[in-house]
This record gives C-alpha cells, structure tokens and sequence, in this order.
C-alpha cells in the first residue's frame, strides 16, 4: 500500500508539472513522513549520499570536452571525413549522416548534442540534395542513438556509478553494440534508397580520403586515450575525463577557434546539463531508497516470475517494460530510475551486469526517438522545419533495427563479453 500511495504521488506532482527530481523526492519525503518510522534526517543524507560518487564527476568532464570539441570546429572535419568514407554508397548523404553520428560519438557521449550539431549541417544540406525532409530527420534522430551507446558514454558512468559495475568496462563492452547498430542503419538505409531513387556522391580519391582523415585524426583519438588508458589502468574513468578536457583545450588553442568568453560559456553550459542530470540521480536516490526498504525489487521479481520462471522471458518482459518507461520519461530519468529495480532481479537471474546494462542504456535512449515524447526526433523536426506526426510511419523500420540489436545483447553475451575479455 505504502508503495501505491507514494508512485500516485509522484504521478500526481508529475501531472501538475513539477520536475522529476522534486516529484521522486516529495513523494519519498510524504509517505516516509506519514510512516514516521524513519527520522526526518535521514533524509538529507540519503539524498547527499546519491551524489557522494567519485565517478559522477567524469559526468561534467565528458560533457565539457565534448562542448569544446564541438567549438573547435570538429563537427564540420568529421562529417567530411564520413563523406569521403561512405559518400559513395547507395543512400549517399544519408550513409554519411550515420557514419558522422558514429565518428561524432567518439567525442561527445550525447544523442541530444549529436542530432543539434549533426542535424543543423546535415538535414539542410540532405534537403538541397532531393532528401525527404522526414528521412533525413528520421535518419539524423535513430542514428544518434549511436553516440551514448560507445565510449565516452555518459549513461554507462550513470549506470556504473549506481550498481558499482566497471565504468571501463561499460565503456568498451558498447563498442560492438554500437557497431551493430550503425551496419543495421547502414544496411536499411541502402535498401530505401533504391526505392526512394536516392544517388550516391561521386567516390572519393584515396588522396581525399588521407586529407580528411588527417584533418578529423586529433578529435578520433581522443576515444583511443579514454579507452586505451582506462583499460591499461593510467587512469581511472574520472581522470579519464579530465584527460579529455584538457585535450579539448589544446585542441580550441591549436585552432583558435575558443575565446575566453566563449569558454567560460561553455563551462556553464556544460554545468547546467551535468545538474539537471545529477538533479534527478539525487531525488530518484530518495525514490529508489524507499522502494528498496519496502522490498520492491523482491515484489517485481516474485511478480514476474509468477508470469513464467523462464528468464528469457523475463528478460523480455523487462526490455518491454524499459521500453514503455522510455516512452514517457527522458533517457536520463529513465535509466535512473529503472536501474535500482531492475539491475538486482537481472543479476538475481543469472545475467552479467555490463550485459544488461547496455540493454538498459539502448532500451531507454529508444524511448527517445518514440512517439509521444521522442524529444531527440522533436528536436530535429524543428530543425527541418516538419511536423513530428510525418515521422511516425518511417519511424518504425529504423526502431526496429535498434530493436534487433537489442535482443541479441539480451541473449548473445559475446557481443557484450567479446572486446572487454579480449583487452583485459
């Protein structure tokens, strides 16, 4: 009962328009305050004691270093270098839209960042071309869903930090996933276009190919330090970050392409979007503390298992879940608050942790791109200048390549387990 009261009231405050982060937290804060079996004071330390992680720093880093990438002129160097790359292929500009958001990924771990900076340059330019307006929005929205999956990436630190699971291990188990995800686009991508009449750009020379790839080389490395030096121990994920940064730095120097001004800008654009994330880790804190102490995790395992104790099937039901939850709730918000339920009963069940946290992170970005909310694709419509309803149909292909991909993390652990065995 007490479970009840304290999910219809954050539903209620949600209705009523306050934030996520207040509405976990009120509603922790009322049912404990009706109950008065625990004190009052504890609730201020569980809320410090959500945020108390050494690793959640790396959150404010990435994002930093990924905003100065961005400022140095990288975007512009990488979709040059995917062009040359895949221009050639049937589907043209829209190969290059994906491979960009694979390249992009590498230096920035969010699909929002991605679909402004990729979507700006490519959905006019896909346009000029003879492009659908709601392709190339539907194009730019799914394969943005690549960037948080491969390193640096910002939900596998949130995921890391909550269940204790190696963020460097995240971080490289996402590498494969996100591959799969960027052929599957590729290949959809290549059968619409024959039907659409979409052309390839002429292919480029292998002199072309050196000079873009020259030109985008400083930003592609980055992910090889990140990774590279999380995996040989040199640094931890957080230092990982700081590594970043200062690389970003050197980068902007090197370009000049970063003023003083433009930097200090930066830092508090990168210190609203960390705080409107570690906002609602707080209070989800609160919220996930209660449902621990009422045994809801041990309630929603019981309950599923009645269903069937198959735990193919229950992993089912859970991405089924992810997935409604995605709908409703940004990513973020969702991986926060589905985590502490969900990572106890997958793990109860047998399944490794940096397996089902990737089927987590991928489940809840899906949810980004899905009707009603889809903030990533309502973001990009506005960039093309379309309504989000002309989406829908097209829609539906894309997810369901994303789809694909998650069922064969969910039940092939090679593809997870494969590059973090290898390298370590």
């Amino acid at each position: 009962m007490t479970l009840i009261v304290m999910i219809a009231i954050v539903l209620g405050l949600l209705a009523l328009g306050m934030p996520m982060a207040f509405a976990m937290g009120l509603g922790a804060v009322c049912v404990l305050w009706v109950q008065g079996q625990v004190p009052l004071l504890q609730l201020p330390i569980t809320f410090f004691t959500a945020l108390d992680n050494y690793a959640l720093m790396a959150v404010l880093l990435f994002i930093l270093a990924g905003n100065l990438m961005n400022v140095g002129g990288v975007t512009a160097r990488i979709v040059a270098l995917a062009k040359a790359l895949v221009g050639h292929l049937r589907g043209g500009l829209a190969q290059v839209n994906i491979m960009t958001s694979v390249l992009f990924g590498t230096v920035n771990g969010s699909a929002v960042a991605d679909t402004a900076a990729v979507g700006s340059m490519m959905i006019p330019a896909m346009s000029r071309e003879g492009y659908e307006k709601r392709f190339s929005v539907v194009v730019t929205s799914v394969s943005a869903l690549i960037v948080p999956i491969i390193p640096p990436s910002i939900p596998s630190i949130l995921y890391g930090s909550m269940t204790g699971t190696s963020i460097g291990r995240m971080f490289v188990a996402g590498i494969v996933p996100g591959a799969l995800m960027a052929v599957g686009l590729m290949g959809l991508t290549w059968f619409l276009a024959s039907r659409y009449g979409w052309k390839p750009i002429p292919r480029a020379s292998w002199g072309e190919i050196g000079r873009t790839l020259l030109g985008a080389l400083p930003a592609l490395m980055m992910p090889f330090i990140i990774v590279g030096g999380i995996v040989a121990g040199i640094f931890t994920p957080t230092e990982a970050g700081a590594v970043a940064v200062v690389y970003g730095v050197a980068m902007s120097i090197g370009s000049r392409s970063v003023s003083l001004p433009q930097f200090f800008r930066m830092m508090v654009t990168s210190a609203k979007l960390t705080a409107s994330a570690l906002i609602i880790l707080a209070g989800s804190g609160l919220f996930a503390w209660v449902l621990v102490r009422e045994g809801f995790a041990f309630m929603l395992r019981d309950a599923m298992l009645s269903v069937s104790d198959d735990r193919t099937v229950v992993m089912l039901m859970i991405i089924v879940g992810l997935f409604i939850l995605g709908l409703v709730l940004e990513g973020a918000a969702a991986l926060i608050i589905a985590v502490p339920i969900l990572h106890p009963i997958a793990v109860s069940l047998g399944y490794d942790p940096v397996q089902f946290g990737i089927v987590v992170i991928i489940m809840v970005l899906l949810g980004s791109v899905s009707p009603p909310v889809g903030v990533v694709v309502q973001l990009a419509c506005k960039i093309g200048g379309i309504p989000f309803t002309s989406t829908f149909k097209l829609l539906l292909p894309y997810m369901a390549v994303v789809i694909a991909v998650v069922l064969l993390v969910a039940f092939v652990p090679a593809v997870t387990a494969f590059l973090p065995d290898l390298l370590s």
